[in-house]
């Protein structure tokens, strides 16, 4: 059955790589690039070029599945700058925070790979982090990392 499904999918293609109908063509599209990518070895290079210059930044909905789908640094760090103080995303940047949201921002940045540097290269990624030692009892330890501020943990 899943085999008949994928292929359900991929004959469902658009000529131009988008998937879907106009309505929904940008999430239809983007969650269709993230089954072929777990599913089949299809060529996704026309549907990931056509999100990249269909897709739009407009609300966190649509640009999570589009940075999900793309696996790209650029739409990633754009979907997390409509973080919310709270750690929630809303529907389009500043709106109030909700569940829906906020998970798929999370599926999109647990489905990229943290790996924003290019292959090879000598470049580093600064992290900064303390380690805490609490003590529990007498003689037991509980041993943290942070990256809170001295001052917040």
């Amino acid at each position: 059955m899943l085999d008949k499904s994928v292929n359900y999918i991929a004959s469902s293609c658009n000529d131009n790589g988008s998937f879907g109908d106009y309505v929904s063509i940008i999430n239809d599209t983007a969650e269709a690039a993230e089954v072929m990518r777990n599913f089949s070895e299809k060529d996704l290079s026309s549907t990931i070029s056509w999100l990249k210059n269909n897709g739009y930044d407009e609300n966190t909905d649509t640009l999570s599945r589009t940075a999900a789908a793309c696996q790209d640094a650029e739409t990633l760090d754009s979907v997390i700058s409509y973080a919310n103080a709270d750690g929630g995303f809303g529907l389009y940047k500043a709106s109030a925070s909700d569940v829906l949201d906020s998970a798929l921002v999370l599926e999109a940045i647990n489905s990229s790979a943290f790996d924003f540097l290019p292959k090879g290269s000598k470049d580093a990624y600064p992290l900064r982090f303390r380690i805490i030692r609490i003590k529990i009892s007498e003689g037991m330890y509980e041993t943290l990392v942070t990256n809170l501020p001295e001052n917040e943990f």
